[in-house]
């Protein structure tokens, strides 16, 4: 019988050690389980809503003179504004123009009509750079100077408020996809 007890002894000192080992484990999948549902939680909030894109906005896109397009779609605006579309249909250069990062305008431009954070598109112009794939736009330090970059530029693309008077550049109105 002395042998039997010993052996429960045993066999209870193996089941304390197993969840004792076993409880690390638990406890990192727990925390990293509680982690990723309050990412998810926090990015639910924060996200910013792209339906809407363009819409109820008091910015405007606006090009040189010569360029032909009457209107841009969405996509078409995303990827100019984030340098993979380079050229307009007749072959003519895109050459972008923005503000920095901290303007309230191009903070609008970015949010509502790309539906990017500001240094997420700055981000993008960077590995463009960087990797020498690409280049970055230009940037522009006032609404006067965005409207004289882009009037005299060829093929120029920019965005300034809509109560701004723009007489000499052309609007394009971005549409949905």
């Amino acid at each position: 019988m002395a042998s039997s007890n010993n052996g429960g002894k045993a066999a209870k000192s193996v089941w304390l050690d197993f969840q004792h080992s076993c409880a690390v484990p638990l406890s990192r999948f727990a925390s990293r389980a509680f982690f990723f549902f309050i990412v998810v939680l926090v990015l639910t909030f924060i996200r910013i809503d792209t339906s809407y894109a363009g819409k109820n906005t008091s910015i405007v896109v606006i090009a040189n003179q010569g360029v032909h397009e009457k209107s841009l779609t969405l996509g078409a605006v995303r990827s100019i504004f984030g340098m993979r579309l380079r050229s307009w249909k007749r072959d003519l250069p895109i050459r972008v123009f923005v503000f920095n990062d901290y303007n309230p305008v191009h903070i609008e431009f970015s949010k509502k009509v790309l539906g990017v954070f500001p240094h997420q598109l700055r981000w993008s112009w960077d590995r463009l750079v960087y990797s020498g794939t690409g280049q970055a736009p230009t940037y522009v330090k006032s609404a006067e100077e965005m409207l004289e970059s882009v009037k005299n530029t060829p093929g120029a693309i920019g965005y300034i408020n809509r109560d701004r008077e723009h007489g000499f550049v052309k609007e394009l109105p971005v549409t949905n996809d």
